[in-house]
């Protein structure tokens, strides 16, 4: 699996580097944390990425089904501005 996950991102690292050679356009997506207003009234987060592939958000509410959206890189709460 390993191996695998490897193989994975030299093939992104590559593909993204045609892709700017070519001058196309990567999109981010950076989810905040819940602000002290939201986490005092009950709000709970929403947003779901999987620690192991940061290019997929899924956007989970609770009454709905899931549905998932696909970015260069999605970066988690626990990411800083240094990331």
């Amino acid at each position: 699996m390993k191996k695998y996950m490897d193989e994975c991102a030299e093939r992104r690292r590559l593909h993204n580097e045609l892709i700017e050679l070519r001058g196309n356009i990567s999109v981010f997506c950076r989810c905040r944390p819940l602000s002290s207003h939201e986490v005092k009234n009950w709000c709970i987060a929403i947003a779901e990425i999987d620690p192991e592939q940061k290019t997929t958000l899924q956007f989970a509410p609770a009454s709905k089904e899931k549905k998932v959206f696909k970015f260069d890189c999605v970066f988690g709460l626990e990411d800083d501005q240094d990331s």
